[in-house]
């Protein structure tokens, strides 16, 4: 999260003589404030000790010149400033309107009066209260900098741009103005333009903590994950209190899967913001990728705790639990994936209802894909369990799938992502399809093949007596964790070696240009360059032997067409591969290689070279056996 600053307008807007701060609530020649110099002496007093903190004092004699004077305004504005401090925004409001009902003519009052509102998420009367105070006073920097604020919580962003450059434009050394328009030009996605800005801060104030904190937000979505840390230290040297410093700290180390360093982070930043949702959820994260599941699963219960709607924290909860096997609750929690901001996922929102498993009695269901191409694959298998429940189904899907789901029977009309669906009844995301069957792990339908592609191999294969090997070693540079599972081709050579074996490539993407740039041309057949569409990577599985593959879509494909598949999987893998097995309920025909150490893919390669000479011999044997015949 990065962050903005506004601008609180506590000086009084009378010109006040120069101030001699006592107490003189207790003289008793004192103690009348009928006069206009007393309530000057009292009213500075009070200012004393509100820009000192010691709200309650200045509240008491707020309240004493009220108390005497009810229509004055400056003290009904400064005591709806204290309620705005103290978060009682609706009292805050309330005072601060009748301040200005007395005396309109005060732009710091509407200042503070936008600043309420915008606590409030009222953000066009916020910035009605902004305006005016700029109608007042057109050189109120402050009033810009508010506006531009408001303006980006209402996601008026060019608006924002505006305001905050209109006041530094007053006001050039502004160092909060700049900070503020370096948040917005980051949020557009403007990240040099927002770099300049976080620079601007730098040379005004060195030591701006909210200016490094944004920098190292920034750097982190760049992928400068030593500058982001660095930043974020800088943060922590200026203010060692900030929590929010602490916690992405943690996310950063996370990345890099210095996860003792990132538990030790988030550790830091409970102690001094021990009600943070956020940070319980990913101090989860960080322990289920350590394989520390239990203390995982307390972590994110604990996040939920304290924000029962944290719907992240129970997605992570469900991938958990579900990577535990306990699916019944897994699923459950699962489905609060549906309320995230997950740019992974594809939201859908339609007027008809969410399909909850009854019978459809003739009714028509749209299924759509969520997510990746593998998850659609995946759980395309449960359309064959729609068919006792008596309607109709459309299935809408990525185009890349289209001509292969075409031979699926019960499915009444497929229709590309995003098209306009014809009339339905009820919804549902593929995804979301186990947790309405109920799904165990006892229970999953995994009969294959459950995928007929169509066509026929769209490639002039060679005769060979070699054993052909389809090999795939990244997969979509989209999907948030592939640098955890894609891999280098070069890692692949140890298996060319071995004797008896053709190596075709099921590639595709940028990273199938690794064949030449690694000079295996002469190695390692090129298909990849022939698909256009899933149902072409399919047919040409069904002319291979075995496939060996990174956890892509391919490693799906190969599993739903019954095809033999060896997949390779790090040391955490997805949730749907469970832990500590090599064979999966999801697909019979497959195998799992595991990393026993992260990122340790050499090991990994060394087993599945042992499994494969063996492979070898066995259907060598087995050919000279039918040869006899």
């Amino acid at each position: 999260m990065r962050h903005t600053q506004v601008n609180l307008s506590l000086n009084p807007t009378h010109k006040p003589k120069q101030m001699v701060v006592k107490d003189i609530s207790n003289n008793p020649q004192q103690r009348s404030i009928d006069s206009h110099d007393a309530i000057e002496n009292k009213l500075e007093q009070a200012m004393s000790f509100h820009q000192m903190g010691q709200l309650q004092r200045a509240e008491e004699i707020y309240q004493q010149i009220l108390t005497h004077h009810s229509h004055n305004a400056e003290a009904l504005h400064l005591l709806g400033v204290i309620a705005y401090q103290v978060g009682k925004y609706r009292t805050a409001t309330r005072l601060i309107t009748q301040a200005i009902e007395i005396d309109p003519s005060r732009s710091s009052f509407f200042n503070n009066l936008g600043l309420v509102l915008l606590e409030r998420k009222k953000y066009e009367e916020a910035i009605q209260a902004f305006q005016r105070a700029l109608e007042i006073q057109p050189d109120y920097a402050e009033a810009y900098n508010n506006l531009g604020v408001t303006f980006k919580k209402n996601r008026d962003f060019e608006e924002a741009v505006r305001a905050f450059r209109q006041a530094l434009k007053i006001r050039p050394s502004y160092a909060e103005a700049y900070n503020n328009l370096g948040n917005v030009k980051q949020g557009q996605g403007e990240l040099e333009e927002a770099l300049q800005a976080y620079q601007q801060v730098f040379k005004i104030q060195p030591n701006h903590a909210e200016a490094y904190y944004n920098l190292g937000n920034l750097l982190q979505e760049q992928g400068k994950l030593e500058e982001a840390i660095e930043a974020y230290q800088r943060v922590l040297e200026i203010q060692p209190n900030h929590g929010e410093a602490y916690n992405n700290l943690g996310v950063v180390f996370n990345i890099q899967e210095c996860f003792d360093k990132a538990v030790q982070a988030y550790h830091k930043a409970m102690q001094i913001k021990p009600n943070s949702a956020e940070i319980y959820c990913n101090l989860g994260n960080t322990l289920h990728e350590k394989r520390e599941l239990e203390q995982a699963i307390q972590a994110y219960d604990k996040a939920i705790k304290i924000q029962p709607d944290y719907a992240k924290a129970h997605s992570n909860l469900g991938i958990t639990l579900l990577l535990k096997g306990d699916f019944q609750l897994g699923w459950q929690e699962y489905e609060w994936r549906l309320k995230c901001r997950d740019p992974q996922a594809e939201k859908r929102r339609f007027f008809q209802p969410f399909w909850d498993g009854s019978s459809l009695n003739g009714k028509t269901i749209l299924l759509y894909a969520e997510q990746g191409f593998g998850d659609t694959i995946q759980f395309i298998r449960y359309v064959n369990m729609l068919l006792v429940y008596d309607g109709s189904i459309i299935v809408e899907c990525q185009p890349e799938l289209l001509k292969l789901f075409e031979n699926i029977d019960g499915i009444t009309e497929l229709i590309v992502a995003k098209e306009t669906p014809p009339d339905f009844n009820v919804h549902a995301s593929l995804v979301s399809l186990p947790s309405i069957f109920g799904t165990t792990l006892e229970s999953i339908p995994s009969e294959v093949p459950y995928l007929f592609p169509k066509s026929n191999s769209v490639i002039s294969w060679s005769p060979t007596s070699e054993l052909k090997i389809g090999i795939v070693w990244a997969g979509s540079l989209k999907h948030p964790s592939n640098g955890n599972r894609s891999i280098g081709l070069r890692l692949f050579s140890v298996l060319f070696e071995i004797a008896g074996c053709q190596f075709y490539s099921l590639q595709v993407g940028p990273d199938r240009d690794d064949i030449a740039r690694y000079n295996y041309s002469g190695i390692v057949v090129d298909l990849g360059a022939n698909f256009t569409n899933f149902s072409d990577t399919a047919a040409a599985i069904l002319e291979l032997d075995l496939i060996i593959s990174v956890d892509t879509a391919v490693a799906h494909l190969a599993g739903a067409l019954g095809k033999e598949i060896w997949t390779l999987l790090p040391y955490m893998p997805d949730w749907r591969w469970l832990l500590d097995r090599e064979n999966t309920p999801w697909y019979p025909t497959m195998r799992l290689f595991r990393q026993n150490k992260i990122g340790d893919w050499v090991e990994v390669f060394e087993r599945v070279r042992s499994v494969l000479e063996q492979y070898v011999v066995v259907v060598e044997v087995e050919e000279s056996d039918k040869s006899l015949y």
